[in-house]
């Protein structure tokens, strides 16, 4: 049966060009960061010049990307590779095969050597010599004298899947397919099989049918339907088109997709959410200190600070004292009062009594009124902006994020064509090369978009999305399953194995094992640097530089004021004993 398994959007390919000589460079470089190794070891055998140019040059380039690596001939691992694993763990180790030879020769090394730990990539290279391509495809024996802990990892000739040789408790291999290599993108994202759930959801009907997979495709969409050609594309496409037996993966149910392609069973019912992300309590930005409060209250606060001073200082003033003094006097009152401060002496007139009780009064309305306010917007704060999709797209200040664009048409009907025609406008569509589920909750949770997704990947994902979500609903409860050509024989064999599934339990404890949902790890709330709080230095500063100034004026007003009463006394008196002799 030809396959076509849908690569999820939560799986990333590599696709390299064998003829190229960069191509170990690129592939190493992945495996290395995969697999989080600290340095890379290359072992060879053979010390052709073509070769030692090639590994030369892969050596250069992954040098100059900061990646420790060194090219040991065989005869030089067993004394030197002691001395570098006490200083260095997790090495990468990688060998290239050509001929039978090498592989031999390969094997008799290793099988010397006690290798317990680490990754091993083998990579397989031959352009007349079949035997060595058709043991890497069905290795006969395992070529390390070693535990389970050791990952063989393995390239075959010309192929487009990276293999990892497992060894099984019988002592013998089998091949796993870990990723793909893919021409035109040279970075490498990993297939998980131990957390793909369709993986073993077609492992199982396999198992059950007694079929065997004698070829599998690629594709990295779910497949839309292309006005201009009339025809589908992506993976719904190829299944069309009868070029595959069966498609794998959480393909959506629609009326249109279910007349081009037979849908199985369901296997998964879903509830489609947009997911944004949760407003953060404990991140208040300065300006929320001022949205406490409207901004007609704050205009009528200032005015009011504003205002009754020059008042108090209209009713006290008299033609022998000088007017500003007397209102500054007046304007630190009044901010004394708002600061809960006394005032330096009681007045005596009743109409400044009552001036200063209201102030009292009102600066005691004022701040009760501003404390609840800001703790409730604290407390009691709403886990999104928004309660419906009309509001989000109303909004217009989040995008949303979409791998299948389709269902946009098929579930979403909003009654005004307006808003519709907007929500279009905001959809940014997503595919596997451009993003996977995990990136695009990275993205939720670095800007201001929303992603349309099932509740089931949220909750596969929830322990590696960095922050809370919070979902807003659709309505839409949609069904998954794998697809068939139509009128397929296949249909109701595929059909009634997936009810024996459901009966006996198995669906559940596949949803059960990879859908579960993880506890999140405790936010680690970073370092506070200087950075931060240079507007809370700035404030100090300004005050501190106000409070400076003022003290320096009280400080030598009086001093000044003498000087100049002095001088202005000693002219009086030489103007007198001039004119008077």
């Amino acid at each position: 049966m030809n396959l076509l398994l849908l690569i999820l959007p939560g799986i990333s390919i590599l696709f390299v060009k064998l003829s190229d000589a960069s191509y170990y460079g690129q592939l190493i470089k992945n495996v290395y960061v995969k697999y989080n190794m600290r340095a890379v070891l290359i072992v060879r055998s053979e010390q052709s010049m073509e070769r030692s140019t090639v590994w030369h040059e892969s050596a250069k380039q992954l040098f100059d990307e900061g990646i420790p690596i060194s090219c040991w001939h065989t005869s030089q691992y067993d004394n030197r590779t002691m001395q570098l694993e006490e200083n260095i763990q997790d090495i990468l180790h990688v060998s290239e095969l050509r001929t039978m030879e090498e592989l031999q020769a390969f094997q008799l090394f290793t099988n010397n050597m006690e290798i317990n730990n680490g990754v091993w990539l083998m990579i397989f290279m031959s352009y007349d010599n079949q035997d060595i391509c058709e043991y890497c495809h069905e290795p006969s024996e395992d070529l390390f004298n070693s535990t389970f802990d050791l990952k063989r990892l393995v390239v075959c000739c010309n192929s487009k899947t990276v293999t990892e040789w497992k060894r099984s408790h019988t002592n013998g291999l089998k091949n796993l397919e870990v990723g793909q290599l893919v021409d035109d993108n040279r970075g490498v994202v990993w297939i998980d099989n131990s957390n793909y759930y369709d993986h073993f959801s077609m492992n199982e009907l396999s198992i059950a049918m007694n079929f065997t997979i004698s070829k599998m495709m690629w594709d990295h969409q779910f497949g839309t339907w292309d006005a201009e050609t009339a025809n589908w594309t992506g993976a719904i496409g190829k299944v069309h088109r009868n070029e595959a037996d069966i498609g794998v993966s959480d393909f959506l149910m629609t009326n249109r997709r279910a007349d081009a392609v037979s849908f199985a069973s369901p296997i998964i019912y879903e509830k489609l959410k947009l997911n944004i992300k949760k407003n953060d309590a404990g991140y208040v930005m300065l300006k929320a200190y001022f949205k406490s409060l409207a901004t007609d209250v704050w205009i009528v606060i200032i005015g009011l600070i504003v205002i009754t001073p020059l008042l108090l200082t209209i009713i006290r003033y008299r033609r022998r004292d000088h007017f500003f003094p007397l209102l500054f006097e007046n304007y630190s009152s009044i901010w004394g009062i708002y600061c809960q401060q006394s005032l330096p002496e009681c007045p005596e007139q009743p109409s400044q009594r009552i001036i200063y009780l209201s102030i009292l009064i009102c600066s005691y309305v004022t701040l009760g009124a501003y404390s609840g306010s800001m703790i409730s917007s604290l407390a009691v704060i709403q886990d999104s902006s928004f309660n419906t999709l009309e509001d989000l797209i109303e909004d217009g200040s989040y995008k949303l994020l979409v791998f299948d664009t389709s269902l946009i048409d098929h579930f979403f009907t909003v009654s005004d064509e307006r808003l519709q025609k907007k929500m279009k406008s905001l959809i940014i569509p997503l595919n596997s090369t451009s993003g996977s589920n995990e990136e695009a909750f990275q993205r939720v949770c670095r800007e201001r978009v929303a992603f349309f997704t099932t509740e089931s990947t949220k909750k596969a994902l929830f322990n590696v999305i960095p922050c809370e979500l919070s979902s807003i609903g659709t309505g839409i409860v949609a069904t998954a399953s794998i697809i068939l050509p139509l009128n397929s024989i296949n249909l109701a064999p595929i059909n009634d194995n997936l009810r024996k599934f459901r009966v006996n339990g198995l669906i559940r404890r596949l949803e059960q094992n990879y859908f579960r949902q993880l506890e999140r790890k405790k936010t680690e709330h970073p370092p506070v640097t200087v950075r931060g709080i240079v507007p809370l230095l700035m404030i100090l500063a300004v005050g501190l530089s106000v409070a400076l100034i003022i003290f320096m004026i009280e400080r030598n007003t009086p001093w000044f004021m003498q000087k100049t009463y002095n001088t202005s006394t000693r002219r009086v008196r030489l103007g007198k004993h001039t004119t008077f002799p």
